[in-house]
């Protein structure tokens, strides 16, 4: 397991307090995350990468979400990025996975029309939210192809990107979450890929985990970091503060019942990643993959519902954006925003 030493944390928390919709990331924490290799998390190890079990990655994804949200979510983008190397050719893998600064950036949106032609394809579109813009080492988005209703990913130098400024989200500020636009890029059939067919799977079970489940499951990993370190807040001001007996009373409560229950669907979550690591191998059962999403769903109901209430009973205290309680705030209800995290049926 990765760990940090108390400045090292410190220093993270207080560059993204202070930093806002910057058109960069800080250079000292990308040089941290690059070090510890945090955005090869589910990269082989003969390709330079940690090559974690999937519980394992999720760990790491939660502590670096503990320490920040921004953090989090760029070192959970970033590796989740690393889910793809199964799928990519071989001269896409040379070129760009085995390089030390490695990290993906895209979208899973087909925002984009690719035209066939014999050696290439013609890729125009332009794709909301790719996390990790600014710094990424190549990008990947879906396109439909030939305007038809068939759709492949496609993977982009960063040459043939152009960042649009856009992302103003009230939290996560700093994961530079801009969209991206493609026009008229000549793409070889080589950097076509689709999720359907692993190319190499290096020995590596991580690219036989069903990828809806596998990205639900490094984003919940960030929200379990984030709530715990919400809670700690909320306990520094319950425990600083000159409250009315009363309310610190109230408060009192509503911070123990939240451990509590955080500290069980935490536990359940893990618990039922680590079932479908175990059985990987042979294959995931409709119910294994159903108990897993069951497990997600009761702790972003959860964190979504207790964010909230906390919210409401540390009063105006909660609303000043210079305080870390607020900024753990903005940045758990932006991710929980994330498409992935919702239960539409």
């Amino acid at each position: 397991m990765i760990h940090f030493n108390r400045p090292t944390i410190d220093l993270i928390r207080n560059t993204f307090l202070q930093q806002h919709y910057q058109d960069h990331f800080p250079a000292e924490i990308l040089d941290l995350i690059y070090e510890h290799k945090l955005f090869k998390i589910f990269v082989p190890e003969q390709l330079g990468g940690l090559e974690c079990s999937f519980p394992e990655g999720l760990k790491i994804m939660e502590m670096s979400a503990y320490i920040d949200g921004d953090f989090g979510w760029a070192v959970q983008i970033g590796s989740g990025g690393g889910y793809f190397t199964g799928y990519l050719s071989k001269e896409v893998v040379d070129k760009y996975i085995s390089q030390p600064e490695f990290v993906i950036a895209g979208s899973g949106m087909a925002n984009g029309n690719a035209v066939t032609s014999e050696r290439s394809y013609e890729v125009t579109g332009q794709w909301k939210y790719c996390s990790g813009s600014h710094y990424a080492t190549l990008f990947t988005a879906n396109c439909t192809i030939d305007s038809s209703s068939a759709i492949s990913a496609f993977a982009f130098d960063p040459d043939q990107v152009s960042i649009i400024n856009d992302w103003k989200a009230y939290g996560m500020e700093n994961t530079l979450s801009h969209s991206i636009q493609v026009k008229n890029a000549q793409v070889p059939k080589h950097m076509s890929f689709n999720f359907d067919r692993v190319i190499n799977d290096y020995n590596y079970l991580i690219y036989h985990f069903p990828f809806n489940e596998f990205a639900r499951g490094c984003i919940t990993a960030v929200l379990i970091g984030m709530f715990k370190h919400l809670l700690n807040e909320a306990n520094v001001y319950y425990q600083y503060e000159n409250l009315p007996s009363q309310k610190e009373s109230s408060l009192q409560q509503i911070l123990k019942t939240a451990e509590q229950e955080s500290e069980k669907l935490t536990e359940h979550f893990y618990e039922e990643a680590q079932n479908c690591w175990s059985h990987l191998q042979n294959g995931l059962s409709e119910d294994l993959l159903q108990k897993f999403n069951n497990a997600i769903d009761n702790y972003i109901s959860f964190a979504n519902e207790s964010s909230h209430n906390l919210f409401h009973h540390l009063g105006m205290y909660a609303t000043f954006r210079d305080n870390a309680f607020n900024k753990i705030w903005r940045d758990l209800t932006t991710a929980a925003q994330h498409f992935l995290t919702k239960k539409y049926q």
